[in-house]
């Protein structure tokens, strides 16, 4: 989980790419991803020693988990990095095609005026079908990685559906659900189901696996502040590309703020209103010690 959220920082070359001086660190990480999705120690402990323990199980299928995480960000980086190739291929044929009849074609003969994605984030088209903004372009076919990746799917396939009965229902339906995500972009190369993030002003969504890494991690850093500091975080709103005057237009001391909002920035219990209180009690005690200091021995207060 930390390798995929530090990939997040770094671009697709660097990660699924390979030329004559550097290959991608995600491409060398493939074979141990591998021995963590096939890990069946679980299965062999339950068989030595009458059962394995449920806290052991959840944390291997919890390891599996992380490593179809990186697998699926490798994946995506590797179908960006065919996004790129595709459109300087485009660029250098002097653009879209015109069939003859002032209708511009892109290069797979389709009308252009679809869905447009953008080279450097693959969210940044203008309000397509979601079942439309699939990777175009990018693929492991004919590489030295096509025969471990492949492997890899079908393994994440088989954890899709995998039964476990050291882990709760509940548990096992999480799993169930992450797995088969991993799934659709590994072999469908379909995006993941778009998180979305609504706060006061507007929403924001989030379209990609890195966006996504990115906002489970804070999310778990920040519990219950997550709200709070997306309004009032600079930095927060440039991981996320949002216009700090869309989130700005509420900041008239609580016109248009939530209840939760209110609470965790205006309430007499916020952080805020705590600093201000011990700063008035702080001055309220030196204002008392100056008013007394005649009753004060050699100039000590008592």
């Amino acid at each position: 989980q930390v390798w995929a959220l530090l990939s997040t920082a770094v671009e697709d070359n660097y990660i699924a790419g390979k030329d004559d001086v550097s290959i991608g660190r995600g491409l060398v990480l493939l074979p141990l991803l591998q021995q963590c999705l096939e890990d069946t120690t679980d299965q062999a402990s339950s068989s030595s020693s009458g059962g394995a323990s449920s806290g052991a199980t959840s944390l291997r299928l919890s390891l599996r988990a992380a490593a179809g995480q990186c697998l699926v960000v490798i994946h995506e980086s590797r179908m960006q990095l065919g996004l790129q190739e595709e459109n300087q291929i485009g660029s250098r044929n002097g653009g879209d095609d015109d069939d003859g009849d002032g209708t511009k074609q892109n290069a797979d003969g389709s009308d252009a005026g679809g869905v447009s994605i953008g080279v450097s984030n693959l969210n940044q088209y203008e309000n397509p079908s979601h079942n439309d903004a699939k990777f175009q372009q990018g693929s492991w076919e004919s590489t030295e990685w096509e025969i471990i990746i492949d492997e890899m799917s079908a393994r994440i396939a088989e954890l899709a559906v995998e039964s476990s009965h050291h882990i709760s229902k509940k548990a096992k339906k999480e799993l169930r659900a992450i797995f088969r995500e991993y799934q659709t972009t590994l072999i469908d190369n379909e995006l993941p189901t778009p998180e979305v993030v609504h706060f006061r002003g507007g929403s924001l969504e989030l379209t990609t696996w890195k966006e996504i890494v990115q906002l489970d991690f804070i999310r778990h850093a920040l519990q219950g502040g997550f709200q709070a500091q997306l309004l009032t975080n600079g930095t927060l709103q440039l991981i996320f590309g949002l216009s700090a005057n869309i989130v700005s237009q509420q900041a008239n001391y609580g016109q248009g703020y939530s209840q939760l909002e209110k609470r965790l920035l205006l309430s007499k219990t916020s952080e805020a209103s705590k600093m201000a209180d011990q700063e008035r009690i702080k001055k309220r005690r030196q204002r008392h010690n100056v008013k007394n200091h005649f009753l004060t021995v050699d100039g000590e207060d008592i």
